[in-house]
């Protein structure tokens, strides 16, 4: 993993277990001082697909009713 997916690794670790801890793209990028990539965080969201796909981060997600 690179640093940036280190630090939201970090961050979801201690932050984000079970469902009520749940946090949402822009909180995580904020929190780690992230660049969105555009309006829905994709630079964010693509930084956590390969956490997932490539390095077997669990990692859950939720729809929030508008997306």
């Amino acid at each position: 993993m690179n640093e940036e997916q280190i630090r939201i690794a970090e961050y979801l670790s201690a932050n984000a277990v079970d469902y009520p801890n749940r946090k949402t793209s822009t909180e995580i990028r904020n929190i780690c001082f992230l660049e969105s990539g555009g309006p829905t965080n994709e630079h964010i969201r693509d930084l956590i697909r390969d956490m997932i796909l490539d390095n077997g981060f669990c990692i859950g997600s939720t729809n929030y009713g508008n997306g």
